[in-house]
Parts: C-alpha cells; sequence; structure tokens
C-alpha cells in the first residue's frame, strides 16, 4: 500500500512543479513585453524630440540669416522667432503647456498659443543667440545648434 501512496505524492510533486515552471514563464513573459513597451515608448519621445530639434534647424537655416531671427518672451520662457525673408510674417517657437509648439502669425502680433500647433511634449525649453550667430536650443537635456549667418536682429 506505501508503493501507491508514493506513486501518487511523486505525481503530485511533478504537477506542483510543473506548475512553478509555467508561473515562472508567464511573469517572465510579461515582465519582457513591459519593458519592451517602455523602452519603445521612450525611443518614440526621442525620435519625437530629434524631430522638433531638426525642424528649428531646418527652420532657422531657410528664414534668411542675419537680422531675421530674434528672441522674445514667451509664455513659458524664450520663444524663438524666424521672420521670413522679405515678409512680415515669422515662424514663433515656444513652450507653451508642457508642449513645444509653432505659430506662424505677423511680426507685430502678440504670442496666441491658441493659434500654435504642438510639435512635441516637452518639460523644458531653453534658447539663447550668441553674438556670432549660433542659436543654441535646449530642450529636456538635449541640445541642438544652428549657425544663423550673421546673428539676429535685437
Amino acid at each position: 500500500m506505501t508503493e501507491p501512496k508514493k506513486r501518487n505524492s511523486t505525481s503530485l510533486m511533478l504537477l506542483l512543479l510543473y506548475a512553478l515552471l509555467i508561473a515562472s514563464l508567464l511573469v517572465l513573459t510579461l515582465a519582457g513585453a513591459r519593458l519592451y513597451s517602455d523602452t519603445m515608448d521612450a525611443c518614440d519621445a526621442h525620435a519625437k524630440q530629434r524631430s522638433a530639434l531638426s525642424y528649428i534647424q531646418s527652420q532657422t537655416a531657410a528664414c534668411g540669416g542675419k537680422g531675421n531671427i530674434r528672441l522674445i518672451d514667451g509664455p513659458e520662457g524664450p520663444a524663438v522667432c524666424l521672420r521670413e525673408p522679405e515678409s512680415d510674417f515669422e515662424t514663433r517657437i515656444y513652450l507653451y503647456e508642457n508642449a513645444l509648439r509653432t505659430e506662424f502669425s505677423r511680426v507685430t502680433a502678440e504670442i496666441d498659443p491658441n493659434n500654435a500647433e504642438k510639435l512635441c511634449d516637452l518639460k523644458t525649453f531653453k534658447a539663447e543667440l550668441s553674438e556670432n550667430g549660433l542659436l543654441t536650443i535646449t530642450a529636456d537635456g538635449m541640445t541642438a545648434g544652428a549657425y544663423c549667418d550673421g546673428g539676429g536682429a535685437a
């Protein structure tokens, strides 16, 4: 009679070991999926941030350089104003409600975030224009620069 009891306890131990293996594999699969999802979210956020900085660089290069770039006070820090060559319009790039925004308006108009389009989510945005015409932009710790061919207007 001890032989069937031993067989039952061995079968029970194997079943418990199998259940433990299945539970471990399930936990590892879920942890891996979460890690992958978090990594891809961070990658997407950085790609949007790089795209926004590249947008600023290309707009700076297209605005004609000398006298067409200026920094003004925006809603939450500096606003980069890139005047269209031979025009009374400019593109303004600034931080508002944790997002980098771009607005196209007349040079004489006030900044109006309701007319702006969202480029990407950001927590910090800083812009500096040096005397030699280097526009340095820092956004959430990532820095980009654009040479402005002669500096700003004001």
